[in-house]
Parts: structure tokens; C-alpha cells; sequence
């Protein structure tokens, strides 16, 4: 495929094999399509953040001799720093009750590469039939 074809000029497997099913790229495959899923919302949140800080912040700082550098660590980033703990708080979340998209893409293999502890859980439960255990994981665990 056309993908695995870059993957290995890039370095990174070989030709003709699938990421899913090679334990040396699986975690990146997951990775990656995760990040791909998650950087949107990063997006319009930092976005809209952005655009409510004043120019004329910006103004004062350039007029008192402030560089871009010394502007971005003392203006932007300190306004910017409640949404990116609350987008990073989120996200965490989210992540740790992910379950559709390692399921989907792997369901925890090749070798449990990408086996999770929500996953384990669902796979328990679900799969296994054991609801007990799988309850007893969920109360212990979350």
C-alpha cells in the first residue's frame, strides 16, 4: 500500500506490511490516529482563546521593547494556560475511557501492543463474559 510504502522510506517498517499488524508500529498507528482524532479540539479551543487576548497587550509590550519571544512567554501563554489545562484535563479523560478506537483498529493486538486497561476491561467483560471481574477492575481502577 501506499502508506506502508512511506512508512518504510521514511525508516519506519517494511514494505508491504501492515502497521496494525507489526508490534514495532502498531503503538505509533494508534498513536497517530488518536492524535489525528484529538488536535482539532486542541485547535478551536487554543483558537478561540487566542483570539480574545487584546492587541493592545501586545501594543504596550512592543512599545516598552518587548520582543516576540518575551510577548509570547509573558502575554499569550499566561493567558492561554487555563485552556490548555482544561483541554489537557479533558483529553486525559477522554483517553482513559477510550475504548472504540484500539478496539476498532486492533482490539489489543498484535501481542497486546495495544491492550489499555479500559480495553482489558471491556475485552473482560464483554468478550470474556466475566462481568464480575470486569466490575470489580472498573471500581478498583477508575
Amino acid at each position: 500500500t501506499g502508506f506502508s510504502r512511506y512508512l518504510a522510506d521514511a525508516g519506519i517498517g517494511e514494505y508491504g506490511t501492515s502497521v496494525l499488524s507489526d508490534t514495532g508500529t502498531v503503538f505509533w498507528a494508534a498513536t497517530v490516529t488518536e492524535l489525528w482524532r484529538g488536535v482539532p479540539f486542541f485547535a478551536i479551543l487554543i483558537l478561540a482563546d487566542l483570539q480574545s487576548v487584546s492587541k493592545e497587550l501586545y501594543e504596550a509590550a512592543s512599545v516598552d521593547g518587548a520582543g516576540r519571544l518575551r510577548q509570547f512567554f509573558h502575554i499569550t501563554l499566561p493567558h492561554l494556560r487555563d485552556a490548555i489545562v482544561l483541554a489537557t484535563l479533558l483529553r486525559g479523560v477522554w483517553e482513559f475511557n477510550n475504548v472504540d478506537l484500539l478496539y476498532t483498529l486492533t482490539g489489543g493486538g498484535p501481542a497486546g501492543e495495544t491492550t489499555t486497561l479500559p480495553l482489558y476491561v471491556a475485552n473482560t467483560g464483554i468478550e470474556g463474559h466475566d462481568f464480575g471481574y470486569a466490575s470489580a477492575l472498573t471500581t478498583v481502577a477508575f
